[in-house]
């Protein structure tokens, strides 16, 4: 058994206006038996520094430069140092709520994974200088976690399999959402514990503000995860699972195709198909802009 319970891998670039809120948000959790690891990716902002300094307030604290480019890079890199029995993945630019960790630790720690991946799954809570898209809890449903990075808390099994992920793909979240959702012997465990103060603002990855345009290719480059997961990982997906991520991969390239009416007609679940549809075309992707907070949080 690991000595370390658990591991909380962060990859930052550029985030010095936030850094120092996060880190110390995360060291102050009522948590004995943790790790920090950050992966620098090559931010040229301070941000280094500012992680040299945060490093003499706790011996939890481990910083790391990439050695390769991009978050999905920094982030296969913290994983492989990572100790820790469960690993839980963050953001330089968030802020994880008094005494989460444990919370969500006590969720899964008496859960037998031996035969089995085991995840526990908790919410986060938007935060933004607009009020448009603040204090939004997502998602709203009670006893249902986020299928999102920050969210997770995967033991160390799991992690194994997970990483490294290929570093073709932008992120990290649509790679590890579509395995636990579609993998065989996964053990989910859902809770109503907000692990994550999700902070909404221009640094994004991709922003609230951006046109239809440029989201539309942005978010064709994260949809690559479900060719790129059933090329990979293909012997942990029964064939009905095989046969949904291919209608994925088909209602994404009618989406980014824009055959909005195709997305419709075609043979998927209802609620898969409007995941699709909504980001399909301008208008619902204005309405779900404007109304942000109708569209989130179910």
């Amino acid at each position: 058994m690991n000595k370390i319970d658990l591991s909380v891998v962060i990859a930052v670039k550029n985030e010095s206006k936030h850094i120092d809120e996060c880190i110390e948000s995360i060291i102050s959790q009522n948590l004995d038996n943790f790790e920090i690891i950050i992966i620098n990716d090559h931010s040229d902002d301070g941000t280094y520094e500012k992680l040299i300094q945060l490093k003499s307030k706790s011996e939890k604290l481990r910083v790391y430069h990439n050695d390769g480019f991009g978050k999905v890079s920094a982030f296969n890199l913290g994983v492989s140092l990572s100790q820790g029995r469960w690993i839980c993945l963050f953001a330089g630019d968030d802020i994880m709520p008094s005494k989460s960790l444990k919370m969500r630790i006590e969720e899964v720690d008496n859960l037998d994974c031996r035969n089995c991946f085991c995840v526990g799954i908790s919410k986060i809570k938007t935060i933004s200088n607009n009020n448009r898209f603040n204090s939004i809890t997502i998602p709203r449903r009670k006893g249902r976690g986020h299928f999102s990075g920050q969210c997770y808390l995967l033991n160390k099994n799991l992690a194994d399999i997970l990483f490294p992920i290929p570093t073709s793909l932008p992120n990290e979240d649509t790679w590890i959402s579509t395995f636990l959702q579609y993998a065989k012997n996964i053990k989910q465990v859902h809770n109503d514990i907000i692990c994550c103060y999700y902070r909404i603002h221009d640094g994004n990855a991709i922003r609230r503000n951006i046109s239809f345009k440029s989201y539309n290719l942005l978010i064709h480059k994260r949809y690559k995860a479900f060719e790129m997961i059933l090329l990979n990982l293909e012997k942990y997906f029964d064939q009905n699972a095989k046969n949904e991520i291919r209608d994925l991969i088909h209602l994404e390239n009618l989406r980014f195709n824009k055959k909005m009416f195709s997305i419709l007609f075609y043979k998927a679940k209802i609620f898969t198909k409007l995941r699709f549809f909504i980001n399909s075309n301008k208008f619902t992707y204005y309405l779900k802009m404007k109304y942000f907070y109708l569209f989130v949080g179910l």
